[in-house]
């Protein structure tokens, strides 16, 4: 039996579903639909939006599109008794049919593939509809029809970078349907399972992080690289902790495994605890649909500041133009003048009065990536598609 499925048949063996649909219902069933558990923002911050909104007393249900492969560490973050349903076994009962037997009041997406799903399905979304991008949208191709076919089901739109926005250009918009929200996580506590002395780090060296899926559109091979140039200009101790899965991993773990100044870590399910034995995050992305990495905002909350490149909100997230917690560096193709920009970022950052300026400002600056705050905004947005 499919991942969910079980879940959700104990769900249905457990309660007598035709007494509970002539009662009133006290409150609403918000029906999170997700990719799958894996690594991304796109599945992280929807399990902790679905967890709190749990939480609070709502009645949340997740719907993932695809079964496997599973994360299960990522697996574990959702609450226990927040139920799980496959994209079969929805299919299996007719999405219609599961709307309403279900109960389902609001249908929250957090990814392209799954409003295709419903695109390809239903003409007619029965049921308040709400999107959140998360960069997916930059990583497909969007044709008219379904363009117009979400103009017309969608009740509202919430997008974290500007750029989410770009499909919908030439096309008709009512802009009260859409906000911008930033994203955000809940702290964390605990130790990370490896101190710098297991990893052989020196008491005195500066480690760079990174954490987020292993593949080169992250950055990876450039953080890599750039560390390796740095070594060559500083005398001081510098390391660089990579953390993640991916179908990169293997590749960049054979061509750079050996080098005692960089190591794969593999995943690690607590982020904020990996920052906290860094000193600064390092993320030279130049993947087509980021937009507001979850990474930045765990290595803020763990008290470091950051390294990005300047693509969809990593300025604004880092505060550039007003109280600055990094340094941004400029996206480029070409891979030797990107790497030597990330060096030279990796050089000021050695820099003592600057790092301690710029961790000062993360610190001042930590509670703006409150997640209570922005769940209280997706309830409101909530109570007006049901209203």
């Amino acid at each position: 039996m499919n991942l969910g499925d079980t879940a959700a048949r104990e769900l249905a063996g457990r309660t007598a579903f035709e007494d509970t649909l002539t009662k009133k219902r006290t409150s609403k069933h918000i029906l999170i639909a997700i990719h799958g558990f894996q690594t991304g923002g796109g599945e992280l911050f929807p399990i902790h939006l679905a967890n709190e909104l749990s939480r609070r007393g709502y009645d949340v249900s997740v719907l993932i599109m695809v079964s496997e492969p599973v994360n299960e560490s990522i697996r574990q973050l959702l609450r226990a008794e927040i139920p799980v349903y496959t994209k079969a076994f929805v299919e299996g009962l007719g999405i219609e049919t599961f709307f309403n037997e279900f109960g389902v009041d609001i249908i929250h997406t957090h990814n392209v593939d799954i409003d295709k799903w419903l695109y390809y399905r239903s003409q007619v979304v029965p049921l308040p509809y709400v999107v959140t991008h998360h960069g997916s949208y930059e990583c497909e191709a969007i044709d008219a029809d379904f363009t117009t076919w979400l103009i017309a089901n969608v009740n509202h739109w919430i997008y974290i970078a500007d750029k989410n926005l770009a499909f919908l250009r030439g096309f008709p918009r009512d802009n009260s349907t859409f906000t911008k929200l930033p994203n955000a996580l809940p702290r964390t506590e605990g130790t990370f399972q490896f101190s710098r002395k297991d990893l052989g780090i020196e008491p005195n060296a500066f480690v760079f992080g990174l954490a987020s899926r292993a593949i080169l559109s992250k950055g990876w091979d450039i953080a890599i690289k750039a560390l390796r140039l740095l070594r060559q200009e500083t005398t001081r101790s510098v390391h660089l902790l990579l953390c993640g899965d991916g179908r990169d991993l293997d590749s960049l773990k054979a061509a750079y495994g050996k080098e005692p100044s960089i190591q794969f870590l593999g995943f690690q399910n607590n982020i904020q605890a990996f920052y906290r034995i860094c000193d600064c995050c390092v993320l030279p992305t130049r993947f087509d649909g980021e937009s507001y990495p979850l990474t930045i905002i765990e290595a803020i909350l763990a008290g470091i500041p950051t390294i990005a490149t300047d693509i969809g909100e990593i300025r604004s997230i880092l505060g550039i133009d007003r109280e600055p917690m990094g340094i941004v560096v400029p996206p480029n193709d070409n891979d030797a003048a990107f790497t030597e920009s990330v060096r030279q970022a990796m050089m000021c950052m050695l820099n003592d009065v600057l790092y301690e300026q710029l961790r000062s400002s993360v610190k001042k600056h930590q509670n703006l990536f409150s997640m209570d705050k922005l769940v209280s905004d997706y309830i409101k947005i909530y109570d007006q598609v049901t209203s």
